[in-house]
């Protein structure tokens, strides 16, 4: 069953998004005339690219998922809105990766994107899955985003991991066996 989505209302989302996080990124540069001018043409190049790339790995899932040679739980993640938030800031963190370009730090992207780093980190096994021919140092780099959300981030207070164990501790408490 090839799962519903609409592709041009996650496009203009990615669009919407890749304008919070690129145009943060460009305020916090000097801002003269040339400089705003080339600003604006790197920041449409990385909105493009961004666009393009996001595109490309969601119609390779939904190949995947007609194919089926991915789990099952893809075709829920597909519908999911958070899913695809977290899939836009791993596009937009591989564009500024490989143009090695931003000022922005992991936390603020994930922040711009309305994500939890939990939601990121679902997504970077699909997206490294999607393409075979991903350079070497762009899946280092997803790598050690994964070891630092896995070590760091997904225990901080608040996060999705900590209100899940806690709800657990919770009611084993009240069952008597803590």
């Amino acid at each position: 069953m090839k799962p519903s989505i609409d592709l041009e209302g996650m496009k203009m989302k990615m669009e919407k998004l890749s304008e919070q996080v690129l145009l943060c990124e460009k305020d916090s540069h000097d801002q003269s005339n040339h400089v705003a001018q080339m600003n604006l043409k790197k920041f449409k190049d990385y909105q493009t690219q961004s666009l393009a790339l996001y595109v490309r790995v969601v119609e390779e899932l939904i190949l995947q998922t007609d194919k089926k040679t991915v789990h099952g739980d893809l075709c829920e993640f597909l519908r999911d809105r958070v899913f695809h938030q977290a899939l836009i800031a791993c596009c937009i963190e591989a564009v500024f990766f490989i143009n090695n370009s931003s000022n922005m730090s992991f936390l603020t992207l994930l922040e711009k994107c309305e994500i939890q780093a939990f939601d990121f980190w679902r997504v970077i096994t699909f997206f490294v899955k999607c393409d075979a021919n991903m350079p070497f140092p762009l899946k280092k780099h997803l790598h050690d985003l994964e070891i630092k959300i896995i070590t760091q981030l997904a225990w901080r207070k608040g996060s999705q991991i900590h209100h899940t164990i806690k709800a657990y501790f919770q009611e084993n408490v009240k069952k008597g066996m803590c």
